[in-house]
């Protein structure tokens, strides 16, 4: 094949959780669902602690 266009790789970096719990938290709000929940919510939110993967979830 004639000129097959490539690119470099991205460096890869090893990733480093934080040391200490709370530190760092990672949210996400999903939503609307097609469905609603047993409450009526619509919508939810996630938090994930970085340090214990510990994960919450709350309806909206």
């Amino acid at each position: 094949m004639a000129g097959k266009q490539t690119r470099l790789s991205f460096k890869k970096h090893p990733y480093l959780r934080k040391s200490e719990l709370l530190q760092l938290v990672h949210s996400d709000v999903c939503g609307p669902l097609k469905v609603k929940s047993f409450s009526g919510a619509l919508y939810f939110v996630t938090f994930i602690d970085d340090c214990s993967r510990k994960l919450w979830v709350y309806a909206l």
